[in-house]
């Protein structure tokens, strides 16, 4: 199966580009563009705890009222400390990218690929797959980044011999995860 047909998505993410919306709305901003912005939504969602599901399954897993409050107080309080950031220190220079990318993503993607490849006894479904990815991302500090440049910085990490395990033992608690989900159900 190409994993890169598997599609999740960070629940914080919509919460924290809506915010950053209204603060603009607001005022709250000294620079409004794009540039900016994304910047405040990238060290934000960085400063949250990563809450990735499969794309299929967000609407069913939307927070309760008394959940999405919480949510929403941790987003704003995420989303001015960005903000506190960018103001002080906006960089207007360098390519943006057009959307807010967490480069263990792509990572993540590839070492499920290659355990998958050397065990191969077991076969996995789409909805297993996509549930594997998002709780391997959940296990992961996020690395959203907002240039190429930030994106290469990212990327340095994955050099560190320790980085890589963590990501193979993220990848290995998610599969045995959800082989036990799906087996009780």
């Amino acid at each position: 199966m190409d994993l890169t047909l598997l599609k999740v998505e960070n629940r914080w993410q919509k919460l924290v580009e809506d915010v950053v919306e209204r603060f603009l709305a607001e005022g709250s901003f000294s620079c409004s563009c794009s540039k900016c912005r994304t910047d405040v939504a990238a060290i934000a969602l960085n400063s949250l705890p990563p809450d990735y599901v499969p794309v299929e399954y967000a609407g069913e897993l939307a927070a309760s009222g008394e959940d999405l409050l919480g949510r929403l107080i941790q987003a704003e309080d995420a989303a001015l400390k960005a903000l506190e950031l960018v103001n002080k220190a906006p960089h207007h220079s360098g390519a943006s990218q057009n959307a807010l990318i967490n480069s263990n993503e792509e990572l993540v993607r590839t070492v499920l690929a290659e355990v998958l490849e050397h065990n191969q006894e077991q076969t996995w479904t789409k909805p297993q797959l996509s549930w594997a990815l998002a709780y391997s991302l959940r296990e992961l500090a996020p690395k959203y980044t907002t240039t190429p440049k930030g994106d290469a910085y990212a990327r340095v990490e994955e050099i560190h011999p320790s980085s890589m395990a963590a990501i193979y033992v993220a990848v290995h608690k998610a599969l045995k995860r959800v082989q036990a989900e799906f087996s009780t159900r």
